[in-house]
């Protein structure tokens, strides 16, 4: 386990579901090709969706990573797939299907820290770029050598995001560490008071927690060269995901 909130138990239960999810969703795509684009678009987005929750559960329950860059796997298959409808009303899924900063920043970063072929993540970034883009994001890509592009000048959630900017867009290793640092100190009350969905799931009735991990500090922190024992006990950091790469 890589936190206390829930037990064990209550994770397996909670990836039990996920992959019940992921096979309810996969049959009825599966069996409903002249399905409208709103359908399949509503589908598939979901399925999406318990692909991340169940990579994030995974990391909380504390499996190993290569058991997770497995599942990564299948999910980059799965997005792969979610593109390809998507294409079909670009306009439409653009309206409607944007990923929340939080989803974005999330597999924005699983692209640097997951290993998987060069050439591979390098699509997916090229089909993330689809679903929405940012500063921070774009210049941390760059850096691991997934874009070549320049970056956008984009930072939605001002708030929570600029200290990761200001780690970027600075040589000197120590402000990169303090702003890093700062950029975790407030990333989950800035999360809150963007309303983001699954702030304080621990506490929700519902039993939808799946982990509380900033991956996109880990991320910056591989791209910069950090040393990642500087954060190693720092809530939030996902460190073993930068310390074993």
């Amino acid at each position: 386990m890589r936190d206390n909130l829930k037990s064990k138990a209550f994770l397996d239960e909670l990836i039990a579901e996920n992959n019940t999810g992921i096979k309810k969703l996969s049959d009825l795509l599966d069996k409903s090709p002249d399905a409208s684009i709103e359908d399949k678009m509503r589908w598939a987005f979901a399925k999406n969706m318990e692909y991340q929750e169940k990579i994030v559960a995974m990391y909380t329950r504390g499996d190993v990573i290569a058991d997770i860059n497995i599942v990564y796997l299948e999910f980059l298959d799965d997005f792969w797939a979610l593109v390809d409808i998507a294409h079909k009303d670009i306009g439409y899924v653009k309206e409607n299907y944007a990923y929340s900063l939080d989803k974005y920043y999330r597999i924005m970063a699983w692209a640097i820290l997951f290993n998987v072929d060069l050439e591979r993540r390098k699509e997916f970034v090229e089909d993330l770029d689809f679903f929405g883009q940012q500063k921070p994001g774009d210049i941390m890509l760059s850096k691991a050598g997934l874009i070549d592009r320049q970056s956008v000048d984009r930072l939605g959630g001002k708030s929570a995001f600029e200290p990761l900017l200001q780690a970027l867009e600075t040589e000197n290793s120590g402000q990169q560490e303090v702003a890093i640092s700062q950029f975790l100190k407030n990333w989950y009350p800035t999360l809150r008071k963007m309303n983001v969905a699954w702030i304080d799931n621990h506490k929700s009735k519902h039993d939808t927690y799946f982990g509380y991990w900033c991956f996109e500090a880990a991320a910056a922190v591989k791209v910069l060269g950090l040393d990642p024992d500087v954060f190693k006990n720092t809530p939030y950091f996902p460190y073993d995901l930068v310390s074993r790469s």
